[in-house]
């Protein structure tokens, strides 16, 4: 009877510790869409650390330059660069976001202006089961 009643336990111990979600820490996997809302709606409110949540380990420092930069433009009176931050487009428009997966753990997400259709291109990637926009910062070093 022990027997049976420690593979019991063992049996529901197992099932519980599977039943893990893909996301992690009991998060629903986001799809790529929901990941590019998701940064777009922390970018529009200025949480360039909320928006970390949404990007690559490689994109971070990306994420920490922006910010300074668009608080300097403003300083600056120079709002209308802010764009030229993001390829171009503005983000305070509404953005149509359409995704295209070229394999398991990288995407490409189409992002356009809606009044505009001034568009640019993002690729996200696949990491630990969450996908996270990776636009790393381009070394300047030459080779």
């Amino acid at each position: 009877m022990k027997t049976i009643c420690f593979i019991a336990i063992l049996f529901g111990l197992y099932a519980l510790t599977s039943c893990e979600s893909i996301g992690g820490n009991n998060e629903p996997a986001r799809s790529p869409e929901e990941t590019m809302n998701g940064f777009i709606e922390k970018i529009k409110a200025n949480d360039f650390q909320g928006a970390k949540e949404f990007t690559s380990n490689t994109t971070d420092a990306v994420m920490d330059f922006m910010k300074t930069r668009i608080e300097m433009l403003k300083q600056m009176n120079k709002e209308d660069q802010i764009a030229a931050l993001f390829g171009g487009i503005d983000l305070s428009q509404n953005i149509k976001i359409t995704c295209k997966t070229t394999s398991e753990d990288k995407t490409t997400c189409n992002c356009c202006e809606e009044i505009t259709e001034n568009c640019k291109d993002i690729v996200l990637i696949k990491e630990g089961g969450k996908w996270l926009i990776d636009q790393p910062k381009e070394s300047t070093v030459e080779q």
